[in-house]
């Protein structure tokens, strides 16, 4: 995964959606992995109590599960906002038929999605 992250950075436009956030998802992701083992291996070496160890999992868990979420939520709503700028911009108004694949089709593209009807 850190092979992706130095992928990513090398390759990724600079303009791109919270472009230094998603690296930064990654790597936490590895770090929380890590802490994981940590407490399963103290929990296995009688360290850490089987209770302690499973308030530890849920509590981990939930706010690393939760952290996430708001962080792809904005990641998603930063993408939408640059869409958006790109259409005010260049008064491609009739946005009715907006879909998330314009989102990506906005990344992909460079900003040149084709206009809608």
């Amino acid at each position: 995964m850190a092979n992706w992250v130095l992928l990513f950075q090398a390759t990724a436009r600079r303009g791109i959606a919270a472009r230094g956030i998603r690296s930064s998802l990654t790597i936490a992701m590895i770090v929380i992995f890590f802490v994981y083992g940590l407490v399963y291996l103290a929990s296995v070496l009688g360290i850490l109590s089987p209770r302690n160890e499973l308030i530890f999992i849920l509590t981990a868990n939930f706010a690393t599960k939760l952290l996430f979420i708001i962080a792809f939520a904005g990641i998603r709503a930063s993408q939408f906002n640059d869409l958006m700028v790109t259409l005010v911009r260049r008064k491609v108004l009739p946005i009715r038929d907006l879909t998330p694949n314009d989102l990506e089709a906005l990344d992909d593209n460079e900003g040149n999605m084709p206009l809608i009807d």
